[in-house]
């Protein structure tokens, strides 16, 4: 579970570095480093974690296509 919670605050991190300058509360360098931070830890854990937490991630995705209506562009 680390590895899947690792690469979500690193996406909430590209996130926040997405968002305009005028709705950011932070300088844009600390969502780099913060973003950066999480992907390197992320694959700092053993390997067997990446591979469950990269599968299972793999997983949902592929079930929301499935479940995603026609012409649903997410």
């Amino acid at each position: 579970s680390s590895f899947c919670v690792l690469i979500y605050y690193a996406i909430a991190n590209w996130a926040a570095f997405r968002q305009p300058k005028a709705d950011a509360n932070r300088p844009k360098w600390l969502n780099v480093l913060g973003f950066l931070s999480c992907v390197a830890l992320a694959f700092s854990v053993p390997f067997p974690a990446i591979l469950v937490g990269a599968g299972g991630m793999a997983a949902l995705f592929a079930l929301r296509q499935a479940l995603a209506k026609p012409g649903d562009s997410r």
